[in-house]
């Protein structure tokens, strides 16, 4: 077992509400030792806050033939991002925040304010939010063979140098039953550290392998914006996503497709994705540049339903690397996730 969730919420009044997310990691005290220092302490520290949020809640009453209400969320605090694509949480989420696609885009928890908007069957969510760091970290897949990734990571502290800002425009049409589509996108400046990291995991310093002499770039800018599908009918499930941007000095490209039945006989759904990343940079046969190497994923995943509001998910992540020529050691990265989720 590698963690436990408390999750409380406080309804003040109709329209102000407080929650608080407690989360704890008995992974943070394993022993040292052959088989457990690849993923000791894993989810970060042993004890932390997941979320601890204010919500306001308002609607404005506009007449039937301008479409009704509208409906709005302020959010201050940390909680999901909910204005950068489309965030796996609730009891319709299908896949965790982890695997390729996620963990290269987004860590789904943010720390500022977003606004939450729905008017008929459009939505228009904001967010203005301490920036997510670049992160050098050896995460899941990575261990033992030591692969890199270019990933986002939680940024908790207050740093007025490193906001981000994010928007999601969606509209679910009244003619497509079950059809959302998005677009969103995403910008932030890079701290020092984040410059740091980029050109370490990269391989842009000097004496890395394939290029000796190195080539740091000082561009501290990240941003990112793309579109989103999801589709359900009946039994079945497609969903989409589809982000392009750069990194720095880097232009890269992520997406996945994916798709799922539902045996409701039998209280199991079954999907299946794949993801890809692509980066516009040299890739340098170095593994502590291979966060720089191209590389896709395909992930089955089972969603057991014990209850309406107990479900217990598995993710098992394939991931495959483009090794640059001169490469030839260890790439084993594949990995699994089990959770068990209580909703109320």
């Amino acid at each position: 077992m590698t963690e436990l969730a408390f999750q409380l919420r406080y309804d003040i009044t109709k329209n102000i509400s407080g929650e608080f997310h407690l989360w704890f990691h008995p992974s943070g005290n394993a022993p040292d030792g052959e088989g457990f220092n690849n993923y000791k302490n894993w989810a970060g520290p042993t004890t932390f806050i997941e979320s601890a949020f204010a919500e306001f809640r308002h609607e404005y009453c506009l007449p039937n033939e301008f479409g009704g209400p509208i409906k709005g969320k302020l959010q201050v605090g940390k909680f999901r991002n909910l204005a950068y694509g489309i965030a796996p949480t609730g009891v319709d989420r299908v896949t965790s925040d982890y695997g390729l696609f996620h963990e290269s885009n987004s860590q789904s928890r943010i720390t500022g304010i977003q606004y939450l908007t729905n008017w008929n069957q459009f939505k228009a969510n904001f967010a203005v939010f301490n920036g997510w760091s670049l992160s050098t970290g050896q995460r899941y897949g990575g261990r033992p063979a030591g692969i890199r990734y270019l990933r986002q990571n939680q940024m908790n502290i207050d740093d007025n140098n490193n906001k981000a800002l994010s928007t999601r425009l969606a509209y679910a049409p009244c003619l497509i039953n079950g059809l959302e589509v998005g677009v969103t996108g995403y910008h932030q400046r890079l701290s020092n550290n984040d410059m740091a990291a980029f050109n370490s995991m990269m391989g842009r310093n000097p004496g890395t392998k394939g290029n000796r002499l190195g080539n740091p770039t000082d561009n501290n800018r990240e941003w990112r914006t793309g579109f989103d599908l999801d589709y359900k009918y009946d039994r079945f499930q497609f969903q989409s996503q589809y982000f392009w941007g750069q990194v720095a000095d880097v232009k890269a490209n992520w997406w996945y497709v994916m798709g799922g039945y539902n045996l409701k006989q039998f209280n199991t759904e079954f999907y299946l994705r794949y993801a890809k990343a692509q980066y516009d940079q040299t890739a340098y046969p170095d593994i502590n540049a291979s966060a720089a190497w191209d590389r896709s994923e395909l992930t089955p995943l089972i969603i057991y339903t014990i209850h309406p509001q107990v479900k217990i998910y598995l993710e098992y992540y394939f991931i495959y690397l483009d090794k640059p020529s001169g490469y030839n050691g260890n790439t084993n990265n594949n990995y699994g996730f089990a959770e068990l989720i209580l909703f109320y």
